[in-house]
Formats: C-alpha cells, structure tokens, sequence
C-alpha cells in the first residue's frame, strides 16, 4: 500500500488538513497535471497553493480547523438567514456545530449550482459579462457566484442578476485587481448608472452592488456599459 495514497476512511474521504505532507504534495500535483492537460495556460496553478491560517484547539473539527472554512461556514449562515446558529458555533454551543455543517453543505452546494447554471447563461456585452440569474440565483449568493466565475484571471468586469425580495433586480458587480489598475471602479459607475434609472448603487472599485426596478433593466445595461467602457479607456489614454 502506497504511504501517499488517498484512501477513504469508513465512509469518508479525509479532509485535507487531514492529510500527510506528502498526500498534500501529491494531490496539488494532480490538480496541477489536470489543469495543465486541460486548461493549459489559461489557469496559474500557483494559485493552488498560498498562506492559511489554522486552529490547532480544532483539530478534530475540519470546518473550524481552518479559518478559510470557518469563516465560509459563518457566511453561509448569515447569507441563509441564520446568524444565530453562527454565533452559537462561536460560542460552541451543543448541536450548533452540526446545524453549521448542514447549512455550509446547502451553501456550497447552491454555490456549485449557480456556478454550472453561470458558465450556462452569461453574455458578453463588450467591457463587461453579465449573469442573468433571476428566479435561480438567490439574491444572498449571486454576488459570491459573479465572484467566482473565471477568477482573478477574467478579463472584464462581470455583474449578476437577481431578484430581491420586492422583485426588484438586484445587482452585483465584480472585478479584478487588473481591471482596477486599468480604470475600472465599479462603485462609481453603479452609482451613475443608478441616478438614471431610478435605482440605488455604489461600492468598492473592485466590488460593488445597486437595485434596480425590473422595466429599467434595458436601460441600466446601456448606460452601465458605456460609463465602463469610458472608465477604461480615459486610463488607456494616460
């Protein structure tokens, strides 16, 4: 038997902090080879390795292990509407651990989903993507979902769709650090683009978000692209 192989333990594949030194170099290198042999170089794989930081104290408990994961599992319970089972797992109170558990479960899982629906139906509109998730992207995730689409290494801003719950459109615009670099802000564009449809925006320059009436939509996209359009070329002339 292998020291490096991965074998399942009862019913479960261990986590990887459950992992040997060695299983952790092999299964970086496997990811590594996979991404190679099919994304070539559109994928950095040295985006696959980088600092973490750990809480030996929970050791037992992957999800609180590291604090990449317990911090996603106190996102999904407020992004779900349950802030007090994340305050109950701070406090590690009995039962809530689990109930943290399920619902980091529901959030990746409707994080996956709206990913596979994401790389389905979005639309290039020139400076920008746009992800039109209404009616199946909960409006708590579909920023995290624009977020994720292509990583650090998109090449133009993206916003996604979704109605809130006024059936309003809610709008949620993410960018990269090189899109910033080059002119983009994208609280300042969803501000403008919102005082001329009747709408609320504004942010960070490389996140941000607006709402929005549902008939203004067609509107918003013309007027949103061409203030980004403009962001980016008044840098290009610098």
């Amino acid at each position: 038997m292998e020291a490096n192989k991965i074998y399942k333990n009862k019913d479960a594949w261990p986590t990887y902090t459950q992992l040997s030194d060695a299983q952790k170099k092999k299964l970086i290198g496997a990811i590594a080879t996979y991404l190679a042999e099919n994304y070539g170089g559109k994928y950095n794989a040295q985006n696959l390795v980088g600092e973490i930081y750990s809480f030996p104290r929970f050791l037992d408990k992957p999800e609180l292990y590291d604090a990449g994961e317990f911090s996603t599992m106190l996102n999904a319970c407020g992004r779900h509407g349950q802030e007090q089972i994340g305050i109950d797992v701070c406090l590690q109170k009995q039962g809530a651990l689990q109930k943290g558990r399920e619902l980091l479960l529901a959030h990746k899982k409707a994080l996956r989903e709206g990913v596979e629906y994401a790389y389905r139906n979005t639309r290039d509109f020139g400076p920008l993507l746009v992800l039109d998730g209404r009616g199946v992207i909960d409006d708590g995730i579909i920023g995290v979902v624009a977020g994720m689409m292509y990583g650090g290494a998109r090449k133009k801003a993206i916003i996604g769709l979704s109605n809130d719950e006024r059936e309003n459109i809610k709008i949620s615009a993410r960018g990269t650090k090189t899109l910033v670099d080059s002119g983009l802000n994208l609280g300042l564009a969803l501000k403008e683009a919102c005082a001329h449809v009747e709408g609320q925006g504004g942010g960070h320059h490389i996140a941000a978000g607006a709402t929005i009436p549902q008939h203004k939509l067609d509107d918003f996209l013309k007027i949103f692209v061409e203030i980004i359009q403009r962001q980016i070329a008044i840098e290009d002339k610098h």
